[in-house]
């Protein structure tokens, strides 16, 4: 389960981390496969729907305990991290699986490949979705050293993300936001961003964090940068779509929109910069979050 190979992730010290979540997903589920609890064409078509990726929201939740490791010396529950590593991906993949959907974008090609519904059909493609949903948090509930209210935390922290007033609440405005406006505001498009991909970054970061001991004013501290991020992220996804022609056949309000290429690189640029104020405040070994921060506006896919 490899995810594919780029270069600034690469030079920047992040290739273990991704081939470590790699690793974790794929013992995940082999074990899985070994237990035929599963019917075999849906467990197939939830690992085809994991594979590839970037992992940088699993690399949020390593970097975000890396972080913590100075003032928090006690040693970090590994375990745990790659199950909260697991499940913050597994997510992921879920939303992408129904974002692709006729109902919704209607995308024919995820990550380089056909999206999981035109790879197998769309019955399979929405309960892949779902069971991948259900698997993230029955990742979070396996055993490990964590505190029982600890793991509850964490429950809680990621249900709250990907819910109404989080991920799906984003992509439903997102799906619905045409039928209200033609001409949507900057504003609007950004408590979309904020919702529909932002929260999950949020969340990972701030679950990482917890597991390396993260409390009070350092989540709220993870969660800031993990917002910056998110916008930066955005930003240069805009800025990517527009350079390579991706949005050429849709009439999409994006950053571009608005601000123009170099305008919208300039604004990733600066939610940028300002992630690394919050990382200033919160320890000296964010070197990791650090490095996530500058790969969000350096990267070319």
């Amino acid at each position: 389960m490899s995810s594919p190979l780029l270069d600034v992730q690469d030079a920047s010290g992040l290739a273990p981390l991704r081939h470590r979540s790699d690793r974790a997903l794929q013992i995940l589920f082999d074990h899985l496969s070994s237990e035929h609890t599963y019917p075999q064409r849906l467990l197939e078509a939830m690992r085809y729907a994991v594979e590839g990726g970037k992992r940088f929201r699993a690399m949020l939740v390593y970097g975000a305990a890396k972080a913590m490791s100075q003032s928090h010396p006690a040693p970090v529950d590994e375990q745990a991290l790659d199950q909260v590593a697991c499940s913050v991906e597994l997510i992921h993949a879920y939303s992408l699986v129904h974002d692709d959907l006729p109902a919704m974008d209607d995308d024919d090609l995820r990550r380089g490949k056909p999206s999981c519904h035109k790879q197998y059909d769309e019955i399979t493609a929405i309960l892949a979705g779902d069971a991948l949903q259900s698997l993230a948090f029955e990742c979070l509930t396996k055993k490990n050293d964590l505190p029982d209210q600890q793991q509850i935390q964490l429950i809680a922290l990621l249900a709250r993300a990907i819910g109404g007033g989080g991920m799906v609440g984003g992509q439903f405005d997102d799906c619905y936001l045409p039928t209200r406006t033609s001409n949507p505001t900057v504003e609007e498009l950004t408590d979309i961003h904020r919702m529909k991909s932002g929260a999950l970054m949020r969340a990972a970061t701030c679950m990482g964090g917890i597991v390396g001991g993260a409390v009070g004013e350092q989540i709220d501290l993870l969660a800031a940068y993990a917002d910056c991020v998110g916008l930066a992220f955005q930003l240069h996804d805009d800025v990517l779509d527009s350079e390579n022609d991706n949005n050429a056949a849709r009439d999409m309000a994006n950053y571009v929109h608005y601000h123009g290429t170099a305008g919208a690189r300039a604004m990733a640029q600066q939610w940028q910069k300002e992630s690394m104020t919050h990382l200033a405040v919160l320890s000296r070994q964010a070197d990791i979050l650090s490095q996530l921060a500058q790969f969000t506006v350096a990267r070319t896919v």
